[in-house]
C-alpha cells in the first residue's frame, strides 16, 4: 500500500511523498540537513527513474538516476559554470554528450566511464572549431 507520508529521521533528513513497505516509492522529496534536496521518483527507497537534485537552492542536476546514481539522459551543472549534457552510466559521462566550460568553450563528442574518446569536436569560446580524436580523455590529434 502507497499513502503520502512525511518522515524525519534523527540526522536531519526529511522525505515527503509515497511509501511502499516503510520507505521512498514513487514520487517524493527528500531533503537533508546540509541543504541538498532531491525531487523526482524513489525505487525501494533510491533515487530511481527522472528526478532533480538541488543544493543550497541551486539545480545541480536534472534528469534519470539508477540506484541513487546519474544514470540516462541528464544535464548537470557545474561548480564555476560548466555542464554536461548528455548520457550517464553509473555517475560518470558515458555515451553522447556535450561538456560545456564556464569560458563557453565546449566537447561534442562521446564519452566512455567519465573520459573524451573517439572523434567530435571541439568549439572555442570565440566559435572556432577543432575536429579532433581524444583517447582516454587526452586530445590525440586533429580530424580533417
Amino acid at each position: 500500500m502507497r499513502d503520502q507520508q512525511t518522515i524525519c529521521l534523527t540526522n536531519g533528513t526529511q522525505y515527503c511523498g509515497t511509501l511502499k513497505g516503510g520507505v521512498p516509492h514513487g514520487h517524493g522529496i527528500l531533503a537533508d540537513a546540509a541543504g541538498s534536496v532531491y525531487e523526482g521518483e524513489f525505487r525501494h527507497g533510491k533515487f530511481n527513474g527522472h528526478g532533480t537534485l538541488t543544493k543550497e537552492g541551486v539545480i545541480v542536476y536534472v534528469g534519470g538516476f539508477k540506484d541513487n546514481m546519474f544514470d540516462g539522459q541528464g544535464i548537470l551543472h557545474q561548480p564555476g559554470g560548466g555542464s554536461y549534457e548528455g548520457e550517464f552510466v553509473a555517475n560518470k559521462f558515458h555515451g553522447r554528450g556535450v561538456l560545456r566550460q564556464a569560458d563557453g568553450s565546449r566537447w561534442e563528442g562521446s564519452f566512455v566511464g567519465g573520459a573524451m574518446v573517439g572523434d567530435g569536436v571541439i568549439v572555442l569560446a570565440d566559435g572556432g572549431r577543432i575536429a579532433g580524436r581524444f583517447e582516454d580523455g587526452v586530445f590525440r590529434e586533429t580530424v580533417t
